[in-house]
């Protein structure tokens, strides 16, 4: 079952109205991601929003299981829809809760509304804390970009003004994470001398493995990846922890963009120690298919089109993303070191074989130990993110 329900809010001109659901309503989340699609339509290589894919995460089996609660809301002032977010509530966490899918006008009637919806929520449900924007859990999406202009695959996508919102909200910054771009040789020749280091200094060096992720092998690695994924992030302050079913449904798709000589589990004496997921900006393919798909209504064309781009995905050699990399101790306890570095050997060999010159290493944590091993000449920040959180009086 669903419902929606409406109220009015008074303001110094006119009213605005705010429509609310607590369940999946198609109607409902239709009008959701229109919203969003309208306020961005034209502007360069932005992706739509799908209902569906809103659908994917608000029905998971994760939602289900654990009895996570949420609030939709659009706010409509002069029936034109002027703001959106959703507030969730999840057991997991039961002194917190998390905003997302956040979009509004710089509008301070309307801001001070969506501030109050938040607030009003997290009392309703016994939270000191609320914070945001995470899209309904950590493996979905999270964080605010806060600096950079170039974009890529999987980046968030909101207006330049969003993050002074949420500091007029009361909102301040909990953590902070960066991309940068690394220069190729520079990096090669540091990861080279690390290599050597580790050949020389490290026993454990030479027992550990890439194993490549073949797409034909996908649903075989895919079992370890989450295991890997959960073990190695669950120190992270925004981790909540969900089943195989919910990951793979939400990962399922990157086995289409994944270049299996870009993308390696790493095993120590035949034990999954660490993984690297990388894969080629897949941003402009996608966006062109997605602006040729609106002119096609024929169904086989739009079959050729999809098998087109899936090919055009495997031989895409733009530039690299350095997307999810982690490490995690072995059975008996044992941190193993030189990961990184055998890694690196691999990615740098392929990608000068293919011609690809720029990397980017994605959403690194201001603490993360990773970036010691980048020197300060090989890289260039063109980006910073954040997450946000406000305690309740």
């Amino acid at each position: 079952w669903s419902y929606a329900s409406m109220t009015e809010i008074s303001t110094s001109e006119n009213k605005i109205t705010k429509t609310t659901v607590s369940d999946w309503d198609t109607d409902f989340f239709n009008r959701f991601s229109l919203l969003r699609n309208n306020k961005y339509q034209g502007r360069d290589c932005f992706l739509d929003e799908y209902s569906d894919d809103l659908k994917r995460e608000l029905k998971s089996p994760y939602f289900i299981k654990n009895n996570v609660i949420f609030e939709a809301v659009i706010f409509e002032r002069n029936s034109r829809d002027i703001g959106r977010l959703i507030c969730y509530y999840d057991p997991y966490t039961p002194e917190i809760a998390s905003f997302g899918y956040f979009e509004a006008i710089n509008d301070d009637d309307l801001i001070t509304s969506m501030n109050q919806f938040v607030d009003e929520f997290a009392k309703q449900n016994d939270c000191q804390t609320i914070r945001g924007p995470l899209q309904g859990n950590f493996f979905f999406s999270y964080r605010m970009k806060t600096k950079g202009t170039e974009r890529f695959y999987g980046e968030p996508f909101h207006e330049d003004f969003y993050p002074q919102i949420l500091k007029r909200m009361g909102y301040e910054v909990s953590k902070r994470w960066h991309t940068t771009e690394i220069d190729g040789k520079k990096t090669r020749k540091n990861f080279g001398e690390i290599r050597k280091s580790s050949a020389k200094k490290n026993h454990d060096y030479k027992h550990l493995k890439l194993k490549f992720i073949f797409p034909w092998r996908w649903n075989n690695y895919l079992e370890i990846i989450y295991d890997l994924f959960m073990r190695s992030y669950k120190n992270m302050p925004e981790y909540t922890p969900i089943d195989f079913e919910t990951f793979k449904n939400s990962y399922n798709s990157f086995k289409y963009i994944l270049n299996p000589f870009f993308s390696y589990l790493v095993t120590f004496k035949g034990e999954p120690v660490g993984f690297c997921i990388n894969f080629f900006d897949p941003l402009k393919k996608i966006y062109n298919y997605q602006e040729k798909t609106k002119k096609i209504k024929n169904p086989f064309l739009l079959f050729l089109l999809q098998i087109f781009l899936i090919i055009r995905l495997k031989f895409n050699f733009s530039r690299l993303l350095i997307m999810y990399v982690g490490r995690v101790p072995t059975k008996d306890g044992r941190e193993i070191k030189g990961i990184q570095a055998l890694v690196s050997k691999y990615l740098g060999v392929l990608a000068f074989c293919v011609g690809s010159t720029k990397a980017l290493v994605c959403y690194s944590a201001e603490d993360s130990p990773s970036n010691k091993s980048f020197t300060d000449e090989s890289k260039t920040l063109i980006a910073e993110y954040a997450m946000y959180y406000k305690e309740l009086s």
